[in-house]
């Protein structure tokens, strides 16, 4: 049975199940997830093209036309825990197949949206959690697939979230100005139905036994404990505008993030992989620059200032996607490599909930996006800072209990 041979052993109580290929076929899961963060991260990366025409569409403020975008960006995330437990009970071919059938018919329905609110509940809420399937699906099962270049098959795997933003956003302003954001939609969500032919890839493999049996109290917090951001695109074609730019320069800058974002996630996965590298430092440090290159973008007054330091928040974030799940798998082992990220990307879904609402509502107290980009620039430095004090405490807990 495919649900029993490619999802994980979670009964085992003296082993625990993972596969180790390293190639073969492994290197056709990573393409099918490529192509599946090409699809969803594109999506997601490039609603803030999408976002300026609802706003006047509906003639209403920044602040509630950013909910539609949040709700579509944290559903994925907030369905974690959830989506664990559809991929352990039935596959992650078949999550997968499954989520890229929900997430079209939820954009196709948006079509017919004559509301905010409706929107946010077709386009945000129903496609938002068919994602979350293959979202899910699309990471864990690459690493279930290598162990010695873990790094670099999912840095390789999550470089679709790049190449995503560098194709989506001009298509989907390309789509909106021929046939309107209704139009738009209506062939993103044929577009989005082609995660169920890149969930066929996710074939059962053989499992190999491994020596890890438990998962202490500690390591669980660690794990959760991880920093994640989102590469956030909402107020990039906002922040376009408002320097005197056009939306179609906007939409460039977007994908000039996807350029650089892609360089990141190889970059990354490739020194993942180096055994001379402490992943949780690099990671840490690379959240730093991603706070720095973010704060940095109030001081852009033309399209190539913006670019540039836009470039410098997509190149260093593309951490969190290649190293966030082999991370989380160093702490809690591949048998909970599934809980542990559901529960991270529930984590992470809250602040994509939050999130945009509170920029657009800076926004609109200020008149102005500066605030919004020190805050979330200030805020990743200082979770990044956080975070380089859990493997330091670890070590030392460790040395003490040996002593």
């Amino acid at each position: 049975m495919e649900k029993e041979d490619d999802s994980e052993d979670s009964s085992s109580t003296k082993t625990t199940a993972k596969t180790v290929v390293d190639g073969g076929w492994g290197w056709m899961v990573v393409f099918g997830a490529f192509m599946i963060n090409v699809i969803t991260d594109g999506c997601s990366y490039s609603f803030g093209v999408l976002f300026t025409h609802l706003v006047d569409y509906f003639q209403a403020n920044r602040s509630s036309t950013a909910w539609v975008g949040s709700v579509f960006n944290a559903a994925p995330l907030l369905f974690g825990p959830f989506a664990s437990i559809i991929a352990k009970r039935f596959g992650f071919r078949i999550a997968t197949i499954a989520g890229g059938l929900i997430a079209a018919i939820g954009i196709f329905a948006s079509v017919f949206a004559n509301s905010l609110g409706l929107l946010s509940f077709t386009y945000g809420f129903i496609a938002g959690f068919g994602i979350s399937l293959p979202y899910l699906a699309s990471s864990v099962v690459v690493m279930m697939y290598f162990e010695k270049r873990r790094s670099l098959a999912t840095g390789l795997a999550e470089c679709g979230a790049g190449i995503g933003t560098l194709i989506f956003a001009p298509l989907l302003q390309y789509f909106i100005t021929e046939y309107g954001w209704r139009g738009s939609l209506l062939v993103l969500s044929a577009i989005v139905s082609n995660i169920v032919l890149c969930g066929a890839l996710f074939r059962p493999q053989p499992i190999l036994k491994n020596s890890r049996i438990e998962i202490s109290i500690q390591q669980d917090l660690e794990a959760v404990s991880l920093p994640t951001c989102e590469e956030r695109t909402e107020e990039c074609v906002d922040r376009a505008l408002e320097i005197g730019e056009s939306k179609s320069e906007g939409a460039l800058v977007v994908s000039s993030i996807g350029i650089v974002h892609t360089i990141g996630n190889v970059v990354f996965g490739f020194l993942g992989d180096c055994k001379r590298v402490n992943r949780s430092i690099l990671y840490s440090v690379s959240m730093w620059l991603t706070g720095l290159g973010l704060a940095l973008v109030p001081l852009s007054r033309n399209s190539v200032s913006f670019a540039i330091f836009d470039a410098i928040y997509g190149f260093f974030v593309a951490a969190s996607e290649a190293l966030s799940c082999v991370i989380v798998a160093d702490i809690l082992g591949i048998s909970k490599l599934s809980d542990g990220y559901g529960i991270l990307m529930f984590l992470q879904g809250i602040a994509n909930l939050v999130g945009p609402p509170f920029a657009g509502w800076l926004y609109d107290v200020s008149g102005s996006y500066n605030n919004t980009f020190f805050a979330a620039g200030g805020s990743i430095v200082f979770l990044g800072v956080l975070y380089a004090v859990v493997p330091i405490h670890s070590r030392f807990t460790n040395r003490k209990i040996v002593e």
